[in-house]
């Protein structure tokens, strides 16, 4: 097929478009809020920071959009994605993700994680990718660019996501219109956004920037927000139908978590089941793998929690604040010369998992993976006589470190060659050391390593948590 064949053929995809066309090209982007922006692209990915409530916001959001979707690898794009706050999980939750954004050093800095090394050993970084410019030259672009030039076919995204990015736009119109323009015919748009109000100008501006000050002030402009009035009738002009869900989303001024009004989650019924198999309260490790295990096998569960974190006994707890707040009483305080408490994130229990334990393959099994990230532990340390000594973790740290002499690392370079060769089924292995006879006092014995390689060996590598 010639060139003039391909675009005769694909002119007959341009009357459905000429009505988004025939506006004048008018660009969505507020310069000021741009700027406001590029001087937080730092705080991304600081949960404790200036974007705080929309880490919590993201516990609404994500499950939202993707039981919306319902299709695992859909190709969505997230409009306005800032530093990635949303498209990483969105991302995890296994979707494919492109990042938009006007400001060029938020795109650096969602780059930047992306090229973390957590998100590089998940695969993640794969699924997600980021581009820097309005919704206006990236519609068009993938409307005409790709059509006659690349000559690849771009059909639309299977959902267009515009979270918390509407009240920042100098034009409403022509951002729904490009957002319209990069959605698949009958693909779903997800709009969340801060309604005009009264009780919105007092909670997000006033008390949130100028009282509580833990939002930056300048960031909110309260002519600039939206009715959702307004949003469906600019939606409608651009051929979409409507669906409204209203959800009363509460920013606990006290606790500083979002929330959910209970009284009003009867406005939520169309999304929500009424009927169910299993309802588990609590998010504590026990309670998710039932949850996840019960959703595996086809099982209709409800998930909930009284507390205003996740994870129950197994619970990251951060600022350092609500550790103290939770074990020494609410008007407890850390000490001064422990920094900011936003620095810290303390786990209630040990969260180590070997990598070919049966928990882990669990867990993989029940899908957690989606929500979870698993980080690979990179080093291990070890307190000795006042110091602290980095635990070996290959053969030249093992030549190098002065946690044991010459004779002593040649004594555990054949403990560790007998520990990769051991196999349970297979007694050759074993070296006389039965499994369920011998303790691991007589197989370090047997090896001939001393009481300080013993201690960093059970503690630091296989993680005992007594000295039996």
């Amino acid at each position: 097929m010639t060139l003039r064949a391909l675009r005769n053929q694909l002119r007959c995809f341009y009357p459905q478009c000429r009505r988004l066309c025939s506006r004048p090209q008018v660009s969505s982007v507020d310069k000021e809020e741009v700027r406001v922006f590029s001087e937080l692209s730092s705080q991304w990915f600081d949960e404790g920071g200036s974007f705080k409530a929309l880490h919590s916001l993201n516990t609404l959001r994500v499950p939202w959009i993707f039981q919306n979707i319902r299709k695992d690898g859909a190709e969505i794009v997230d409009v306005g994605c800032g530093g990635g706050l949303l498209s990483v999980p969105l991302a995890r939750a296994g979707l494919r993700v492109t990042g938009l954004d006007a400001t060029e050093e938020a795109v650096i800095a969602a780059r930047d994680v992306l090229e973390s090394r957590p998100l590089q050993l998940t695969g993640l970084s794969k699924r997600i990718t980021y581009h820097c410019g309005t919704v206006e030259s990236f519609s068009k672009e993938h409307e005409r660019g790709k059509f006659l030039y690349i000559l690849e076919f771009f059909p639309g995204f299977d959902a267009v996501v515009a979270s918390e990015i509407v009240e920042h736009v100098a034009d409403v119109d022509a951002f729904v219109e490009g957002c319209v323009r990069l959605a698949k015919p009958g693909a779903p748009l997800f709009f969340t956004t801060i309604n005009k109000t009264l009780a919105s100008q007092v909670l997000a501006i006033w008390i949130a920037e100028d009282v509580l000050k833990f939002v930056p002030q300048g960031v909110h402009q309260w002519k600039k927000f939206v009715e959702p009035r307004h949003l469906a009738q600019v939606l409608e002009r651009y051929g979409c139908s409507v669906r409204t869900i209203l959800l009363s989303v509460v920013y606990s001024l006290v606790e500083r978590l979002l929330c959910i009004d209970i009284g009003e989650l009867s406005s939520v019924k169309p999304t929500m089941d009424e009927e169910y198999d299993a309802i588990v309260l609590g998010t504590g490790l026990k309670e998710c793998i039932i949850s996840g295990m019960l959703s595996v096998s086809g099982k209709k569960v409800l998930h909930i929690d009284r507390n205003n974190y996740y994870g129950g006994e197994s619970a990251s707890l951060t600022p350092l604040e609500q550790l103290y707040e939770k074990f020494m009483g609410p008007n407890a305080k850390p000490p001064p010369e422990m920094g900011r408490g936003r620095d810290w994130n303390v786990d209630l229990i040990p969260k180590f998992l070997m990598a070919n334990g049966s928990l882990v393959k669990l867990l993989i099994h029940t899908g957690v993976t989606r929500y979870l990230e698993f980080k690979s532990v990179e080093g291990s340390y070890v307190y000795k006589g006042g110091k602290v000594y980095k635990v070996p973790a290959d053969e030249m740290e093992a030549l190098a470190t002065s946690l044991m002499g010459m004779f002593e690392k040649r004594r555990f370079k054949k403990f560790l060659c007998w520990v990769q060769a051991f196999d349970r089924v297979n007694k050759d292995t074993w070296q006389g050391l039965d499994p369920d006879a011998h303790t691991m006092q007589q197989v370090y014995e047997k090896f001939g390593l001393d009481d300080n390689t013993a201690d960093f060996t059970g503690h630091a590598l296989a993680l005992y948590r007594d000295d039996e």
